[in-house]
């Protein structure tokens, strides 16, 4: 058994490639475009990370926690997972873009 082992492990190098006929599966292109929409997030949390919208930044980058399982499983909660994400981007693209409560105050106060 560990023959088998160490001759699938040689495979590892070939794996999203051209070469790997498991990279063109539907349920792996799938996983694929999350990788990718998580970078884009946190790309988005990088620019947008703020006082006001801390909570909403941080369940964002929690959203890949709630998909789990393996096939029809990952499939059914992967669409509620993006539909959570676009309300968060949205909701902190809002959050950045209002003033501070605080800073508006202190800026028309005379001292």
């Amino acid at each position: 058994m560990l023959y088998v082992f160490r001759a699938l492990s040689m495979w590892r190098r070939w794996r999203n490639t051209v070469l790997d006929p498991f990279s063109r599966t539907p349920e792996r292109r799938d996983e694929l475009a999350l990788i990718d929409l998580y970078e884009q997030y946190a790309d988005h949390v990088v620019a947008e990370l703020g006082d006001t919208n801390l909570d909403a930044c941080v369940k964002l980058l929690e959203l890949p926690d709630r998909i789990r399982g393996y096939g029809h499983v990952r499939q059914h909660s992967m669409q509620p997972a993006r539909e959570e994400g676009a309300r968060l981007v949205e909701a902190i693209s809002h959050a950045g873009a209002a003033p501070a409560t605080g800073r508006s105050d202190l800026s028309r106060s005379s001292v």
